[in-house]
């Protein structure tokens, strides 16, 4: 009889345990299912910066016609057709290496130093006699250095 009691036990053993394994895979299972069902719902986390759209940037034009611009950058200065204004500083003369034309207004010049510097040009005569100078030619000019700060050299003529 002990014998039958024993394997009576190890079979409601056997029983129980296939019971709680069931229990245990139902509940892993809905588990599963809800952390899918919450995942679904929630947006991606992502760690990539969000994308800049150049459509939203607006960039105004500022721009006026070039006679406009030279006249009123000649306003600026206080002086019409290229002259010294009287208000600058003193007309000094100096030579160096003609590199060329910055922009429409400015050329840079090599100095004697080694040194580079760039100088203003308003007269529309002195802005064609340079243009047609080639690039890294000596030349000999005069410029006047300007009393307000900031401001560059500007160009009288070229020698």
């Amino acid at each position: 009889m002990e014998n039958r009691k024993g394997k009576k036990g190890v079979v409601i053993l056997g029983i129980v345990a296939l019971i709680l394994a069931a229990a245990v895979a139902v509940i892993l299972w809905n588990n599963r299912k809800q952390t899918e069902e919450t995942s679904e719902k929630e947006p991606p986390v992502t760690t990539q910066e969000p994308e800049v759209s150049t459509q939203d940037i607006v960039v105004e034009d500022r721009t006026e016609p070039e006679e406009d611009a030279d006249e009123e950058e000649q306003e600026a200065i206080g002086q019409e057709d290229g002259e010294p204004d009287q208000n600058d500083g003193a007309v000094k003369q100096a030579e160096g290496v003609f590199d060329g034309f910055i922009d429409s207004h400015s050329v840079e010049i090599q100095l004697d130093s080694g040194e580079y510097a760039t100088y203003l040009i308003y007269d529309e005569d002195l802005i064609e006699e340079m243009s047609k100078l080639d690039d890294f030619e000596r030349i000999s000019y005069e410029y006047q250095e300007s009393t307000e700060e900031g401001r560059l050299p500007q160009i009288i003529s070229v020698n």
